[in-house]
């Protein structure tokens, strides 16, 4: 076999093609990873609206250089928190819980961090690391006001407004809606200054709720359902017997940490009522159906089944013909059909019986019916 000289021309020319681009990709370098994207972040503040102690300094925090998000740059959070630190997100101890911040809309410094004996204050403006973009931080000194605006204007007390004793399904409290509320109002501590936590056992089991205090435009009868600092619980929730609320003060070491107060409250049993129905009256040659419930309203028409343990006794005049025994209401339907016997003519009462629950009272009822 023979092969042209022309054809072994192409052959040397894409070998040596070949080998030069292996050489070239030897001698190029790898470029490396690229370098994170920072911004030049900045941030003053704008003018100084509001300054009094109960919410505070009202300004607007300006902030520009942020890495854009479409760069992928997190939002820039406010925060304040202890001068110097070196990262304000990570360090949570001492940090207050200020409020979300947003561009254009005023920001509040509280109280506390320019009367803190303590510890000094920053605001900082942050944007956090993300992938591709390397955090920033700007610490501004607070703004400059008459700080007695900001002294608390007496000693730090828990101020209730609760029920203390109540039926069972019955709203309670200060509230418009039906609910089981309490009210508690730490008063002499400014907004973001504090947590609230509270412990209850309203609903029959342990409950513990910690929130920032933060004062509301009416705390005292919060009719807006919100009860930002006390305790909501719909009525069918809290049962029949004793509870208690303890709620105590966490100011981190200013003044009213550790304030606590017990509020103590009785559940009354609710006096319910027993509906009954005759499916079928009884006669001489046919057995009857007596429908029966174990009912309960606290607030208008609506019946409440409750379950219960039921009786029915028949009497003709003074004397007792039948007796149904003790049945268990069912839990779902919390009713009970009855079978009544096959009766001679005449004039019948019925006795029927609900023995309650731990919720409701026993209720009885008599209906006169006739076999003929």
């Amino acid at each position: 076999m023979t092969t042209s000289t022309s054809t072994l021309r192409r052959h040397a020319l894409a070998g040596g093609l070949g080998l030069a681009v292996a050489a070239s990709l030897l001698a190029t370098p790898v470029a490396g990873a690229a370098e994170p994207v920072q911004g030049d972040l900045s941030a003053t503040f704008g003018t100084i609206g509001e300054v009094d102690f109960r919410n505070g300094v009202s300004t607007f925090v300006n902030v520009s250089g942020a890495v854009p998000a479409e760069q992928g740059g997190a939002p820039v959070q406010v925060v304040v928190a202890p001068a110097g630190l070196e990262d304000a997100l990570a360090t949570t101890e001492h940090r207050l819980p200020t409020p979300e911040w947003h561009r254009g809309r005023g920001f509040n410094v509280p109280s506390c961090a320019y009367t803190d004996p303590q510890r000094d204050y920053a605001v900082y403006a942050v944007q956090p690391d993300s992938p591709g973009v390397e955090g920033s931080q700007v610490e501004l000194s607070l703004p400059e006001v008459d700080t007695s605006l900001l002294a608390a204007p007496e000693a730090p007390r828990f101020v209730v407004n609760a029920p203390t004793r109540w039926r069972y399904m019955e709203a309670a409290g200060p509230a418009w809606y039906p609910f089981v509320a309490l009210n508690v109002v730490p008063e002499g501590v400014a907004s973001w200054c504090g947590t609230l936590i509270s412990t209850d056992d309203l609903t029959g089991e342990s409950n513990t709720i910690e929130r920032p205090v933060v004062r509301d435009k009416d705390e005292y009868d919060n009719t807006s359902g919100g009860f930002a600092h006390g305790l909501a619980y719909f009525p069918e929730d809290v049962p029949a017997g004793p509870h208690q609320a303890t709620f105590t003060l966490d100011t981190d070491g200013r003044a009213g940490d550790g304030l606590t107060i017990t509020h103590r409250m009785q559940v009354d049993r609710g006096q319910g009522w027993v509906g009954s129905s005759f499916r079928r009256l009884p006669s001489p040659t046919v057995t009857g159906l007596l429908r029966v419930q174990g009912l309960y309203s606290a607030v208008g028409p609506i019946a409440n089944p409750q379950p219960g343990r039921m009786t029915v006794k028949l009497y003709s005049g003074t004397r007792g013909v039948w007796y149904s025994g003790i049945v268990q209401s069912h839990p779902r339907t919390v009713d009970w059909m009855f079978r009544l016997p096959k009766l001679p003519r005449g004039t019948y009462r019925a006795v029927i019986d609900h023995r309650g629950n731990s919720n409701v009272l026993p209720s009885t009822v008599t209906r006169t019916f006739t076999v003929r």
